[in-house]
C-alpha cells in the first residue's frame, strides 16, 4: 500500500509574459507589499500619536541614539556584504560567497544585539512600554523590525548551511532563493532607516 502523495511545487525559472517576472520574484513583490501595509500602520500610528500629543519626549533625551546609529552602520554594511556574496555565487566562487554571507550574518547578528541591548537597558531603568506612550509605540515597532530581522537571519542561515546544498544540484533554482531573501533582507534594512529617521531624528 503506497503512501499519500507528496506535493511537489513546480519551481519556474522563465519569466511570465504576463508579469515580466519570473514567480518567486512576483512572489517576493507580493508578500513584501503586505509587510510594507504592515510597518506603514504602525509608522502612521506613531506620527497620530506624536501629532496629537502636547508633551511628546524627545527621542535623544530618551533613547541611545549613538547605539541606533551604529546599528544602522552595521545594517548598511550588511546589504553591502549580501550584494557581494551574490555577485560571487553569480559565477560559481561558493567559498567568497561563504564568505560574504558569514560576514552579513555576522552584522545582522550584531544589529540583533545592540537592539536587545537597548531594550534591556530602559527596562532596566524601569522605563517599560507601560511608561509613556512615547515606549509603548517605540517597543511595538522596534520589536517588530527585531522580529523580521531575526526571520531573515534564520532564512539565511539555512540558506548557507541545510539548504547550500542546493546550490550544486540545481544552481539556479538555489540563486532565485537567494535573491529573494535578499530583497527581503534589504526591505528589513530600509525600513529600520525610515525608523531611524521618524523615530530617532525627526
Amino acid at each position: 500500500m503506497s503512501g499519500p502523495a507528496r506535493l511537489e511545487i513546480p519551481f519556474d525559472v522563465e519569466v511570465r509574459p504576463e508579469t515580466g517576472l519570473y514567480n518567486s520574484r512576483l512572489g517576493i513583490w507580493l508578500f513584501l507589499a503586505s509587510e510594507l501595509m504592515f510597518f506603514a500602520s504602525l509608522i502612521s500610528s506613531y506620527v497620530l500619536l506624536r501629532s496629537g500629543s502636547q508633551d511628546w519626549p524627545v527621542a535623544a533625551e530618551v533613547l541611545d541614539l549613538p547605539r541606533a546609529l551604529w546599528m544602522t552602520g552595521l545594517l548598511v554594511t550588511s546589504t553591502v556584504t549580501l550584494v557581494h556574496g551574490f555577485r560571487a555565487l553569480q559565477v560559481e566562487r561558493r567559498r567568497c560567497f561563504r564568505l560574504w554571507a558569514a560576514a552579513t550574518g555576522l552584522l545582522g547578528l550584531g544589529f540583533l544585539v545592540l537592539g536587545g541591548g537597548e531594550w534591556l537597558s530602559l527596562l532596566a531603568e524601569g522605563r517599560a512600554p507601560s511608561s509613556s506612550t512615547f515606549l509603548a509605540i517605540w517597543f511595538t515597532l522596534t520589536g517588530a523590525h527585531w522580529l523580521h530581522l531575526a526571520a531573515a537571519l534564520a532564512v539565511g542561515l539555512w540558506l548557507v548551511g541545510p539548504g547550500f546544498s542546493l546550490s550544486r544540484r540545481e544552481p539556479l533554482r538555489y540563486l532565485h532563493r537567494l535573491e529573494v531573501a535578499g530583497l527581503y533582507w534589504h526591505f528589513v534594512a530600509v525600513v529600520w532607516l525610515v525608523l531611524l529617521v521618524v523615530v530617532y531624528l525627526v
